[in-house]
């Protein structure tokens, strides 16, 4: 299934295709995606969440410490990396309140005050949050489509509640999409 996105498409038509980007895209490399970025002078990291242990463990399994390191081998990048762009989509509601606190301080290092981040969460935690994955088609049309396997367990967050977790990070635009998902810009605020 194909979506239009406004939001997205705000966010990559003022790239400069003389700049070298980077790109982190937390869920996995799809096709698509990669097609997308090819047409530019891209870097492209996946830390891919769905894949990781930390999805299925984060549960007062893991300690803080455990989860912070965790997400510091998922990221682990050369020091001096900045991201132009981050690709969150729906993973940040994979993650409970505590994980999404410390994955955001993990990543804040990474990001910058011209970082573009993107991603989906529900307009209410009651939402059903669809078992689906997304990648990029166009500049303005992203591609939906069923994630294989059984639904990890989720934790739907509202747009206040990511403002009040997320470290060194803020919604500064979103709109309702017809599925009861928001599609959101995130800014730097750190």
């Amino acid at each position: 299934m194909d979506l239009r996105s406004n939001l997205l498409s705000s966010l990559l038509e003022n790239i400069d295709e003389n700049h070298r980007l980077t790109v982190l895209d937390i869920g996995p490399a799809l096709p698509e995606t990669v097609e997308f970025f090819s047409q530019f002078k891209c870097r492209l990291y996946f830390a891919d969440l769905f894949s990781d242990e930390i999805l299925s463990h984060q549960n007062e399994e893991m300690s803080d410490d455990e989860l912070r390191n965790s997400f510091s081998r998922l990221l682990d990048y050369p020091e001096q990396t900045k991201f132009d762009i981050c690709l969150f989509w729906d993973a940040l509601n994979y993650l409970d309140q505590p994980a999404l606190r410390i994955f955001s301080e993990v990543l804040s290092p990474f990001l910058s005050s011209t970082t573009g981040i993107h991603g989906f969460s529900p307009l209410k935690a009651s939402t059903k949050l669809p078992n689906q994955q997304f990648s990029i088609k166009q500049l303005d049309c992203l591609r939906v489509s069923p994630r294989e396997g059984i639904q990890l367990s989720y934790y739907p967050h509202p747009q206040i509640e990511l403002n009040k977790t997320l470290h060194g990070i803020a919604v500064s635009k979103s709109t309702l999409l017809p599925n009861g998902l928001l599609e959101m810009l995130f800014k730097v605020t750190d």
